[in-house]
Order: structure tokens, then C-alpha cells, then sequence
């Protein structure tokens, strides 16, 4: 025989009650879940960069050629002389003027295009290449400006009726 116990048995509607608040809880943690995904997908958009070269595959393909003919225009003398490439240059952020003389064997070259290409390594958004003019005796010039401190690559290219001489360098700003 069964006696008859004195607890209360719970009413329906008190047990809807707590599954109620359990489905609550979950829908707010799902709509906080599809926020914080939105948001997350919103930042990585507004900071995307392209690619840095377009055509980094072509160049890839004829990498050994580059190479080659740029150790050849080294071979025939060329080189680039610049107060920017020595080590204590004194680069600032504020607006300069670079000078940049090339050489062939101790002669300067006056019939060259230069350029400068100034980057911060893994982005391309301070990438920025400039065109040096030629002022006399091989010495070519330009302004340019870093937009802060820190190191920076500086690329120096000289097209010499279509072949390219090409040389990079590591530079401190400060």
C-alpha cells in the first residue's frame, strides 16, 4: 500500500514557465551569435586589401630572368649613390627632397627614367611610386613623404631604354 505523501506536486503551468525562460535564454544567445558574426564579417570587409601586385604571377614566372638581367646591368657597373640609402640618413616623416645619382662605372648616367617605390612590407596601403626627375650629372630628384616612423622599403628602378635595373632597400624613419 501506498501512503499518501504530503509534497505538493508541481502545476503544469509552473514547469511551462521554466522551459519558457530555457528557449528565452537560447534565443538571445542565437541572436547575440548572428550580431557578433555580422560585426565580425563588417570589420574584415572595411580593412580588405587587393592583391599587392596584380601581376605577381607572371612575375613569379619569370623571376630567373629578372634576376639575371638585372646581375648583368650590376655586371655593366650600374649602381644607385643616395644619402637615403646610407644608414644613418636622417629620414623624417616630413616632406623631403631625395636625391639619387646612377652610375655606370664611375660615370653618371643622365638618359635613365627612375622611380621610387616607397611600401611598408605586408600591406599596400602606403604604397606609393614617385618618378625622380633629372636634374644634372646623373643626379635625379624628388619629394616624397613618409607617413610614419618605422622601417620601410624603398625601391629604386631605373629603366635604361627598356632595360630595367632594379634595387631594393631597407630604410628607418624616424
Amino acid at each position: 500500500m501506498t501512503q499518501p505523501s504530503n509534497e505538493q506536486k508541481p502545476k503544469p503551468s509552473e514547469g511551462g514557465n521554466s522551459v519558457r525562460f530555457l528557449f528565452t535564454i537560447l534565443g538571445l544567445a542565437f541572436a547575440a551569435l548572428i550580431v557578433a558574426t555580422w560585426h565580425t564579417i563588417n570589420v574584415a570587409m572595411a580593412g580588405h586589401e587587393p592583391v599587392i601586385d596584380k601581376n605577381y604571377y607572371e612575375k613569379g614566372m619569370d623571376y630567373e630572368k629578372e634576376i639575371a638581367k638585372s646581375k648583368q646591368l650590376q655586371i655593366e657597373g650600374y649602381r644607385f649613390e643616395s644619402i637615403l640609402l646610407q644608414a644613418g640618413s636622417n629620414l623624417t616623416k616630413a616632406k623631403q627632397e631625395v636625391q639619387v645619382k646612377l652610375i655606370q662605372k664611375d660615370a653618371p648616367v643622365n638618359d635613365a627614367k627612375l622611380f621610387l617605390t616607397r611600401e611598408r612590407t605586408a600591406t599596400n596601403k602606403y604604397t606609393e611610386k614617385t618618378e625622380l626627375i633629372f636634374d644634372k650629372d646623373g643626379v635625379y630628384k624628388a619629394n616624397l613623404e613618409f607617413p610614419f616612423d618605422g622601417s620601410w622599403q624603398v625601391t629604386l628602378t631605373a629603366d635604361l631604354k627598356g632595360r630595367k635595373f632594379e634595387k631594393t632597400y631597407m630604410v628607418l624613419v624616424k
